[in-house]
């Protein structure tokens, strides 16, 4: 809650891991967002994609306008390509 994070459980069919999740969202009154994941499907591909044509793009700009001359500009960039508007949310099922 701290963090302001989504909460992530996994664990065995029928540990209550619903349930718990139904409780807290009522208590917190916050809206419970329950993705099916199976085996080898994680939460960032359940959850949202890289907007890798849009990266692509930022990287030729800066390219093009010479403005990846020094580490600090590297970084800079890098820092841009993977943050939170460089990502494609996902539709998940409400419930």
């Amino acid at each position: 809650m701290k963090l302001q994070r989504p909460l992530f459980l996994e664990g065995e069919p029928g540990v209550g891991k619903t349930e718990l999740a139904k409780t807290l969202a009522a208590c917190l009154g916050t809206l419970l967002l329950r993705v099916q994941c199976y085996e080898g499907l994680d939460i960032a591909q359940t959850a949202y994609e890289w907007n890798v044509s849009r990266q692509m793009i930022e990287i030729r700009l800066a390219e093009a306008a010479h403005a990846i001359g020094g580490q600090a500009d590297r970084e800079r960039l890098a820092h841009s390509l993977n943050s939170r508007w460089m990502l494609i949310e996902r539709r998940c099922c409400r419930r």
